[in-house]
């Protein structure tokens, strides 16, 4: 488990639970047949004492048959974070919802975006993890020169 402002780092050992379960889905649904989803349970077991054990219970619709995919869908959840930083990078970082353009020109900058959004992910977590490691490590040297030249703009008072 990676550190958080109320974990520490450690190794975990989970109990690892699934089984095919049905959803009963809203009243308000035209359709009120359930739902069939595949429920995960993972409890940790041995936690050390002054911590909170981890306990995590997803539903997925991914068949879960066996207790490798039971795995793979945790270790997929454990990504969730890195997701959710990808998209503050992707509106903020990158301010993609400022710009206003058609389908076909907004397909084009998302994609463009997007690449620039992975980009700033990677030198977050490089620096995030290894705080002395240089920037080249991920951008080419052209991506460094144009990031050098932004930052020096907009250091420069608008009056130079």
């Amino acid at each position: 488990m990676p550190p958080t402002q109320k974990r520490s780092a450690r190794q975990t050992k989970l109990a690892i639970r699934f089984c095919a379960i049905n959803l009963r889905t809203p009243y308000r649904f035209d359709n009120r047949d359930p739902l069939p989803v595949y429920a995960v349970y993972a409890t940790e077991i041995d936690c050390p004492e002054g911590e909170t054990p981890v306990e995590w219970m997803l539903l997925t619709t991914e068949i879960v048959a066996d207790i490798e995919m039971a795995s793979t869908i945790l270790r997929w959840y454990s990504y969730r974070w890195r997701v959710e930083e990808y998209h503050k990078i992707f509106k903020s970082g990158c301010q993609v919802e400022k710009y206003r353009l058609a389908a076909v020109g907004m397909k084009t900058l998302i994609g463009f975006l997007s690449v620039i959004a992975v980009e700033l992910l990677q030198l977050t977590y490089l620096h995030r993890t290894q705080p002395l490691a240089q920037a080249i490590e991920i951008l080419n040297p052209l991506e460094l020169k144009i990031l050098k030249a932004l930052v020096s703009q907009s250091t420069q008072s608008p009056h130079s």
